[in-house]
């Protein structure tokens, strides 16, 4: 659950760090609701969403959304590790 502690937080990590910012969400529906949103309530997370879409204009920064499918950190799959030569 994100509270207004948290909101405030990554509105002082926009304006301090004054680059594009990258968001990765592993949550479908969150992220179709930071991509496409719309003001019909359609739940929790929607309104979560422009929540979080109104903070985040009120700074200057880029921002993109990226879905990642499966785990939430992707380094830690196998597949990003560079493979070791074992003979």
């Amino acid at each position: 659950m994100i509270l207004k502690k948290h909101l405030a937080q990554i509105k002082d990590y926009i304006q301090t760090i004054q680059k594009p910012l990258l968001v990765f969400i592993d949550n479908v529906l969150l992220n179709t609701a930071l991509n496409k949103p719309q003001t019909d309530d359609k739940g929790d997370t929607y309104y979560l969403a422009n929540k979080i879409l109104r903070l985040l204009k009120t700074t200057d920064a880029t921002i993109t959304y990226h879905h990642i499918h499966g785990k939430f950190n992707p380094t830690d799959t196998p597949s990003r590790h560079p493979k070791a030569n074992i003979k």
